[in-house]
């Protein structure tokens, strides 16, 4: 093989995953140990045994990482390698489909359907099947769609379509190894798919069941699709329907390469099977028979100092395991792994925010600092200092708290204090809350600002003088000018920021609060109330209506590429698998928020896998054994006396992960008798 002059690079686990003539090939990879270097190794080994590039088919779970693991394929330099099928699972179930759409079901040209499209769908459905008054089902209709739309989910994921449901409900069979479902699922169900096949579409959970289904039809289908060799990265992450779709290929005549990691496995609420590495060869027998198998362990890390991974180590190591987790550092830096207590959230806030401007300080890019938790809700005081500081700071899915609707309607309403001639903050808030002015009203006072320069309490005055408005408009309009009066007076006079947002949201002055809180299950921002009291908290850190303005919309404006050293990134443990940083701080380890406090109660899974893990107390470790391997340098472990939660300070204890770490929590004075509020002192306890 010596034209595979790229194989001297690897190290010699990799290479035996690479070069590897089995059947079934599993590669258990650890936390910074060059899975993806392995997986398009393994892709160009095969490509210059096969010299058929389109026989080969490599699956990523997500689009980018699709792309990211075929340019390093290509970059390899094996002729031909474009050729590759590169892709998700999803896009393979639906090329299958695509070439063979009558046995699915389907007509040529049929479409997937959004997620959005595919909840419109469902609302029709809920709707005509169980309407506001129907006495089986005693909830508001958004949340009879969240719970149809998320029990739908959650079967499909685990393979069980309609028919399957069917079976199982007649025959009793879905009792003990399926979560139970509404008895008004089922109905549900099959009218969604009758909708859908009448429009000819499907949604992604159907991708995978719908193939699968015409496979087991048509074998001879299977062979026809030509896949010769099928590759899977992120293989800990496969949920029951994703297994069948791989099952059925592999019978065709395919060899499986598969690649992950259980201790990275951090999707079973969304039906993937944990342990699946370790069970995976006795689920293809056929393959192991034949063909052969080979399991390969990539435990040299290139990532994280030795400390952060013994740590790392010692977390995966309390889950039930038959081999002990080692990962060996191939880094001369040792790594910090430092635990601090804070008496309450807001100093955490603070100190993490004035640790980090250290660093930025002394060289470090912002693009190499994350801010982590087990949930976005511990981040929101780390996110209100950072603004206060003007460190720049990305939220991964745009959850920033200043772009939030809510935030945007009280910055609308400031902005109209600061200045009362912006007509596009005016229309913003018209109606947020209702006043009786209708779209031509609001076009007409916009129109009147427009023309002559008048500010928004001149326009409402001209209309209420006006000839023809109706008189709950001029209602509306008389209600809607003495409240841009106050605003206006307050915005003159310097009034604290706090003071006009307090005017804004109480039933004494507009009345946001409680119009927003009538809202609330009719929208999809749920968590409207709570975004609107970490607002209020903020406005409470700056007096200033200028200031605040400016810093609040130099946030929200925020252009990632005007900074040539990126952003400190923060999110959640879930969204950060795959990253890498060299300083990371995990907050929120409190005893009540992670592990999860339902973390111990008895998980009955959505699957007729074994999955042998009946707690999801597993998957918590795996969150932090996954947080810990991001850094490369230090991460910090921020517990928290006190956090205010739904405006009131909870006590909570430390995190029993600090123990299972044997890492020492430093010590905070008591907590006075009859006072829990948390300290505004901004250093913690080292």
């Amino acid at each position: 093989m010596s034209h595979l002059g790229f194989l001297d690079t690897l190290d010699p686990e990799q290479k035996s995953a690479a070069v590897s003539s089995a059947g079934l090939l599993v590669v258990i990879a650890g936390a910074g140990c060059g899975k993806t270097r392995c997986l398009s190794s393994r892709a160009a080994v095969l490509l210059s045994r096969t010299k058929c590039a389109d026989s080969i088919v490599a699956c990523t779970f997500t689009r980018s990482a699709s792309d990211s693991l075929k340019r390093q394929v290509i970059e390899i330099g094996i002729p031909g390698a474009e050729n590759i099928r590169f892709g998700t699972i999803h896009s393979l179930a639906a090329s299958y489909l695509r070439k063979n759409p009558t046995l699915a079901g389907l007509k040529r040209g049929w479409t997937i359907l959004s997620e959005d499209e595919s909840k419109d769908v469902l609302k029709s459905v809920v709707n005509d099947m169980s309407p506001e008054d129907d006495d089986r089902l005693k909830m508001s209709q958004s949340s009879k769609l969240r719970l149809f739309f998320n029990e739908i989910t959650r079967l499909k994921e685990n393979g069980v379509g309609i028919h399957d449901l069917g079976q199982c409900l007649k025959s009793q069979s879905i009792g003990p190894n399926y979560v139970s479902v509404h008895p008004l699922t089922f109905e549900i169900y099959r009218e969604y798919e009758i909708t859908k096949l009448r429009l000819n579409s499907l949604d992604f959970g159907d991708l995978a069941i719908r193939a699968v289904r015409a496979m087991v039809k048509n074998p001879s289908s299977v062979s026809a699709f030509n896949v010769k060799h099928l590759l899977v990265d992120e293989w800990q992450d496969t949920n029951r329907a994703q297994l069948d779709l791989v099952d059925q290929l592999v019978r065709s005549g395919s060899s499986l390469s598969v690649v992950g990691d259980d201790d990275q496995s951090l999707y079973a609420f969304r039906g993937a099977l944990p342990n699946l590495m370790e069970n995976t060869p006795s689920l293809f027998p056929f393959l192991t028979d034949v063909a052969g198998c080979d399991v390969v362990y990539l435990r040299r890390n290139r990532r994280s100092g030795s400390n952060i991974l013994s740590t790392a180590c010692c977390i995966a190591n309390k889950n039930p395991r038959s081999h002990l987790k080692t990962l060996t550092g191939v880094r001369e830096q040792q790594g910090d792994v430092d635990v601090r207590s804070y008496a309450g959230d807001r100093s955490e806030g603070l100190s993490v925010a004035y640790d980090v401007e250290q660093l930025i300080a002394s060289g470090v890019p912002p693009r190499e600092i994350a801010i982590l938790s087990r949930n976005r809700i511990t981040l929101k005081n780390i996110e209100k200092a950072f603004l206060l500081k003007s460190i720049p700071h990305k939220w991964r899915g745009g959850f920033s708290l200043i772009r939030r609707s809510v935030s945007t309607d009280i910055m609308s309403y400031l902005k109209l204090a600061l200045n009362p001639y912006l007509d596009i903050a005016f229309k913003r808030i018209a109606s947020r809350p209702a006043r009786g002015l209708g779209p031509t009203a609001v076009m007409a006072i916009s129109g009147y600002m427009a023309d002559t320069g008048s500010s928004v309490q001149e326009a409402l005055a001209h209309l209420i003088e006006s000839e023809g408005v109706s008189s709950r408009t001029q209602t509306g309009a008389r209600k809607m000018c003495l409240q841009m009066g106050w605003l206006e007076n307050a915005g003159l006079s310097g009034t604290p920021v706090r003071e006009i947002v307090e005017y804004i949201i109480s039933d004494e002055g507009i009345g946001y609060k409680s119009w927003l809180a009538s809202k609330k299950g009719k929208d999809d921002d749920d968590d409207s109330l709570s975004v609107l009291a970490d607002f209020c908290d903020l406005t409470s850190m700056q007096e200033d209506l200028a200031e605040f303005l400016t810093m609040a919309e130099l946030s929200a404006s925020v252009d990632y590429n005007s900074y040539p050293d990126g952003m400190v990134y923060m999110g959640t443990l879930h969204g950060c698998k795959g990253l890498e940083w060299d300083y990371v701080f995990i907050t929120g380890m409190e005893a009540n928020n992670f592990p999860s406090p339902t973390a111990s109660r008895f998980q009955k899974r959505w699957s007729r896998f074994n999955t042998g893990d009946p707690s999801s107390i597993f998957e918590e470790r795996r969150l932090l054994h996954v947080g810990l391997t991001r850094a490369r340098k230090s991460v910090r472990l921020c517990y928290t006396r006190t956090r205010r939660a739904y405006g009131r300070p909870v006590v909570s204890n430390p995190s029993p992960f600090f123990g299972e770490c044997e890492l020492l929590v430093p010590s905070l004075p008591p907590i006075e008798k009859g006072n829990k509020r948390d300290t505004d002192n901004p250093s913690p306890t080292h």
